[in-house]
């Protein structure tokens, strides 16, 4: 488990890591987008907590390799005109697009500031997109009502649509990415107390809460 993780994050860390460009090879002169050098970050904090293959008979997922499940995987092989295969064959090519294609880019999170894409990457990956998107629109009509301004009546359907594309982007992302996670919080206590052998991965869900809130 701890091997696979780290030969991945150690390709990815290093762009994770530099400024908004990165110049990957110098003869070359080729630089990664800002919004590339966000998504590795996001993806090397979100591998983190992943680990490595695993098939624990308590995950709903089933069999998962650096939290791809091997149902996902199949999907986006067969999608790309592949044979399937386990999952815990799956390269470090195919999870970072499997990632990119997936979460971050069905989860708009290159549309939002830090650290608010990348607590929608992480809780994209970890509850699927459109109930991550859910937390985030009841996260910004949560924040306009604490505010005492007028709400903006957030329809929480789990669309991010032009009015709720602009209802977030008006908030202040680490104001609104402090109430995203307090929702997620609860979600992850909401879902361990409904289904007791859930209960076994509530430590681990809060642990990985704290740590993305230290990188605020």
């Amino acid at each position: 488990m701890e091997t696979c993780s780290g030969i991945i994050l150690g390709s990815i860390l290093p762009l994770a890591m530099s400024a908004d460009v990165t110049v990957l090879d110098t003869s070359a002169r080729l630089a990664v987008p800002a919004s590339e050098t966000r998504f590795l970050a996001a993806l090397a904090f979100t591998l983190k907590w992943e680990g490595g293959f695993a098939n624990n008979p308590f995950d709903p997922g089933g069999a998962t390799n650096m939290g791809i499940t091997q149902a996902v995987y199949d999907a986006w092989r067969l999608s790309n005109g592949h044979p399937t295969q386990s999952v815990e064959f799956i390269s470090i090519s195919e999870v970072q697009a499997i990632y990119k294609q997936l979460y971050w880019d069905k989860a708009l999170c290159s549309m939002f500031a830090a650290p608010l894409d990348a607590v929608q990457f992480d809780s994209a990956v970890n509850f699927g997109v459109r109930p991550a998107n859910k937390l985030l629109q009841t996260a910004v009509n949560d924040l306009n009502s604490t505010n005492g301004t007028a709400p903006t009546g957030l329809k929480v359907d789990g669309i991010l649509g032009p009015v709720s594309l602009a209802a977030i982007a008006i908030e202040n992302p680490i104001e609104l990415a402090g109430r995203y996670m307090s929702l997620r919080v609860l979600r992850y206590i909401d879902l361990a107390v409904g289904k007791s052998s859930l209960l076994i991965f509530l430590r681990g869900w809060l642990h990985r809460s704290g740590a993305l809130l230290g990188v605020f």
